[in-house]
């Protein structure tokens, strides 16, 4: 379960909490906050993808994390972004060996 200074988070937009989000969107740089505070509810997948690899470039973020910040479902992050930017090798498992890792996160991958 994902954590925020001792309150339980789900990833279920309905039951997202504001304060939640908030809390890991300050954790980013200033360009980052702005840029996903700004974003629509119907933003172009590219820009969604180039946002993605900025936010994990600025350290592993997990799924649950990911879909916080993006206020979507985990589902529709890993199939539509998550998924993609891995097999592009743009993206990369924090524990490349173990995908089923249950602490598992997703770093931009520095190696290309």
């Amino acid at each position: 379960a994902l954590t925020t200074e001792g309150k339980l988070l789900t990833t279920e937009p309905q039951a997202l909490t504001t304060e939640g989000r908030l809390d890991i969107i300050a954790s980013l740089g200033k360009d980052l906050q702005d840029r996903l505070l700004m974003l629509g509810s119907r933003s172009n997948a590219e820009e969604i993808k180039e946002l993605v690899l900025e936010i994990c470039a600025d350290g592993p973020k997990t799924l649950q994390e990911l879909a916080l910040i993006f206020q979507k479902t985990e589902n529709w992050l890993s199939r539509g972004y998550l998924k993609p930017l891995l097999d592009e090798k743009l993206l990369t498992y924090l524990h490349e060996s173990m995908p089923n890792h249950p602490d598992q996160a997703y770093v931009t991958n520095n190696e290309e």
